[in-house]
């Protein structure tokens, strides 16, 4: 079953709201190109996406933290710091086998219950915070 963005993950902060939405559409491309099987290129070009956009995209939230005085934004960017060794990690491991095909399982799972989680459980604590903070 595929995961997807829905309101209950929205921050109200339109631009991570958005990064959010792409994010996940971005997983179901990767989800889609993996039960066409598109090939090998089209997984990898997708996960560099993953991987330059996700990078984008936190680089955009810690900002917004940071600017905010969140309290919690170490733990927040150890999180990140996280998702990017591991698809740094799940890269490599694609790269160096000929046969990725549980690899690509993994990889979807990996992209796509890490974000749900982390919107959910991280993002959603800040957008609280913020909330509070602007009222």
């Amino acid at each position: 079953m595929p995961m997807e963005w829905t309101p209950m993950l929205k921050t109200d902060v339109a631009e991570i709201d958005d990064q959010h939405k792409e994010l996940f559409a971005r997983i179901a491309a990767f989800a889609e190109a993996v039960r066409k099987e598109k090939g090998r290129d089209e997984v990898e070009r997708l996960l560099e996406f993953m991987e330059s956009y996700s990078n984008e995209h936190f680089a955009t939230e810690e900002a917004l933290l940071e600017k905010n005085g969140f309290p919690q934004l170490a733990a927040h960017k150890g999180h990140h710091d996280y998702f990017r060794r591991n698809v740094a990690a799940v890269k490599r491991q694609l790269q160096a086998t000929q046969d990725g095909g549980q690899l690509v399982n993994k990889i979807y799972e990996m992209l796509s219950v890490w974000l749900f989680a982390h919107i959910k459980n991280m993002d959603l604590a800040w957008a609280t915070f913020l909330k509070k903070k602007n009222t």
